[in-house]
């Protein structure tokens, strides 16, 4: 048996079996790579539609503000006219209070004559 022969044949095999794992390694690569880009695109969709939903939910967070804000702009009409109210009730009680104790005065007299 030849030695040169035998280890020429084995450099070769060895050669075939070192360029075949490469070329497993660069298709294993670019697969990785298309998966990595497909990634980063849902990544970039994720994100579009996370700033979409934030907006979105921004706008809701600022119409329940507002609804609040009429909400105590009314409270506080209602609490001017409820103040009012008293003070009308309360002068209204006055000028009842005043009519009679006219309507007595002048009553005094008339019962007097009688």
């Amino acid at each position: 048996m030849d030695v040169n022969n035998q280890y020429g044949s084995l450099e070769e095999e060895f050669t075939i079996v070192i360029a075949q794992k490469i070329n497993n390694i660069e298709e294993q690569k670019k697969i990785i790579q298309n998966n990595v880009e497909k990634m980063n695109t849902d990544v970039v969709k994720i994100n579009e539609e996370l700033k979409t939903e934030v907006n979105t939910i921004n706008s809701e967070i600022n119409g329940i503000k507002n609804q609040i804000n009429t909400i105590s702009d009314d409270i506080n009409t209602l609490k001017d006219n409820m103040n009012l109210i008293i003070a009308l009730l309360q002068n209204n009680q006055m000028d009842n209070n005043s009519s009679s104790n006219n309507n007595n005065a002048t009553k005094l007299p008339n019962s007097r004559k009688k």
